[in-house]
């Protein structure tokens, strides 16, 4: 999968959330070096309405090496505020593990 990795990165710009939550699932199988280069497209997915979404994103981001999340931690924190319970825990363990 990995030789695909831009294409599946390409499908979280798609305003469907089933479509993105998809693609997310499909991130989540890869290695973090292979993720690194779009962090910031994941992290981006924090931003979107569906809490499917977001909890699909920091399942994915609790893959990558802590120098590749330290950018991106407030945008992370912020999902501490988050109202869905399941957002909320994702996000607890991902700053846990970095």
């Amino acid at each position: 999968m990995a030789p695909h990795t831009g294409a599946i990165v390409q499908r979280l710009k798609c305003t469907h959330p089933g479509v993105c939550h998809s693609a997310l699932e499909v991130l989540r199988q890869l290695e973090p070096a292979v993720l690194a280069p779009h962090a910031g497209t994941i992290v981006g997915q924090l931003e979107v309405t569906d809490p499917h979404v977001r909890c699909a994103a920091l399942q994915v981001i609790q893959q990558l090496e802590p120098a590749v999340l330290a950018p991106h931690v407030g945008a992370i924190v912020i999902q501490l505020k988050d109202t869905d319970p399941d957002v909320h825990c994702e996000a607890q363990i991902v700053l846990v593990l970095c």
